[in-house]
């Protein structure tokens, strides 16, 4: 039986403040190519809401948006059957 991989990407919003923390799949692929572009289409939405470009900080398969008062990250996560 084959391996599968499947690539998974969530979101996960801080607030400081209310000490909360929520996390939401944002979506999954079979390939990590789907993957990043789901992480790259989160990341363009978000700055067409008017989120400052300058506050991300980007990585291969992550990228995190930093405010003084609250965080998010999204993520990618590889999952193995």
């Amino acid at each position: 039986m084959e391996k599968k991989t499947i690539y998974v990407v969530t979101i996960t919003y801080v607030d400081f403040q209310d000490y909360s923390v929520d996390t939401f799949v944002e979506g999954f692929s079979e390939e990590l190519s789907g993957a990043l572009a789901i992480l790259d289409s989160n990341l363009q939405k978000k700055i067409k809401m008017g989120y400052f470009p300058d506050r991300f900080e980007l990585g291969p398969w992550e990228w995190t948006y930093k405010q003084k008062f609250s965080s998010i990250k999204c993520e990618i996560h590889q999952v193995r059957e």
